[in-house]
């Protein structure tokens, strides 16, 4: 009798400690609320559209992008989201307004960080890419040439008569336009030097935010805007303790 018992008392343990077990599916109950969005605070400039060349290739621009205050609306929060940490670090812009026109060249941004910003886009270089692109192609070349125009309504100034001010203002602009999703990394090539701006300036920055400082272009920004006399060495010395030239030496090997 003391055996049977003894067994029919392990059985209810062993019973009872089994049952109280969750099943090995049964999902994790999550009580903690979902972490706010800092950015859902941001707010955006007022947006206004200009098609100066209706009659011409401009008239296709909506047909590409829809509708283009949202499309603007939407490449402001992705730049800033980028640029900046929250919301009250960026720049109070009120108005930007979008205008396609006759130019030469792809599109300009009129001031950089001012209250009120024009962007304008090129009717010519949209015609000379619907000749050659398939529609995706083409949506894709406008928000990538969109998104690093509006970074230049959102970052901070240097001094872009100089080499070192032209070419971080424009290679954070091509480093944004990656981050944000709107550029291939096969626009990156070897050679050059990181003072030549737009893509060989801007991989570079995307290089040593993911192998140097994972904040490196916020870094980078936040240094141009306490120094509008932009000096690269000194720059990468205060942000990373390195030289440039030893930086892009190693990112010239790394891509090879």
């Amino acid at each position: 009798m003391k055996k049977i018992f003894t067994v029919v008392i392990l059985f209810i343990v062993i019973f009872d400690f089994v049952s109280c077990k969750k099943s090995p599916t049964e999902p994790e109950v999550n009580t903690n609320p979902p972490a706010e969005d800092v950015w859902s605070s941001f707010s955006y400039p007022a947006f206004s559209y200009t098609d100066r060349d209706a009659n011409g290739s401009g008239a296709y621009f909506e047909t590409y992008v829809g509708d283009p205050d949202t499309l603007m609306k939407s490449l402001a929060l992705q730049d800033c989201r980028v640029l900046y940490h929250d919301p009250g670090e960026a720049p109070k812009i009120k108005q930007i307004s979008l205008v396609v026109d006759t130019l030469n060249g792809v599109a300009y941004t009129n001031g950089i960080a001012v209250s009120s910003e024009m962007t304008l886009f090129s009717s010519n270089y949209l015609s000379s890419i619907m000749s050659n692109r398939s529609k995706s192609a083409v949506i894709s070349e406008i928000e990538g040439v969109l998104a690093h125009e509006e970074t230049h309504i959102w970052q901070k100034n240097a001094d872009y008569g100089s080499t070192d001010g032209w070419s971080v203002i424009e290679g954070e602009a091509d480093a944004v336009r990656y981050l944000t999703g709107h550029d291939n990394i096969k626009r990156r090539s070897q050679g050059g030097k990181w003072t030549d701006g737009y893509t060989t300036t801007g991989f570079f920055i995307v290089w040593l935010q993911q192998n140097k400082d994972k904040d490196f272009l916020y870094k980078l920004n936040q240094y141009v805007g306490t120094h509008y006399e932009f000096n690269w060495d000194v720059a990468c010395q205060h942000i990373l303790n390195e030289a440039v030239v030893d930086l892009w030496n190693e990112y010239q090997a790394a891509i090879n």
